[in-house]
């Protein structure tokens, strides 16, 4: 089902990254599977001191993607509710 990009414009965008966002997702569980994990450091790519990245696979993927997850949250409530309400209107009484 199609997000309405007025009223759910994270959803929309999640949506619309999907596809990409998996494929990231999966090199980053295959780099864990593989002893290996995505890095920072104070310094940058020339520091001397790497420490893992905390965030969670999900975190790092809104960020990348410009996702606001509280906001997609909320949003998916308000489908639910809008289809939930929608369902309640069809079925007979």
């Amino acid at each position: 089902m199609a997000a309405d990009e007025e009223k759910y414009p994270q959803l929309t965008l999640m949506q619309a990254v999907s596809g990409e966002s998996q494929s990231i997702g999966a090199f980053i569980e295959w780099l864990g599977e593989n002893g290996m994990v995505v890095c920072t450091s104070k310094d940058g790519l020339r520091g001397a001191a790497f420490f893992p990245v905390l965030e969670s696979t999900e975190k790092l993927l809104a960020r990348y993607f410009g996702v606001d997850l509280n906001a997609a949250e909320v949003e998916r409530r308000a489908m639910l509710a809008e289809f939930s309400a929608r369902q309640g209107a069809d079925t007979p009484a």
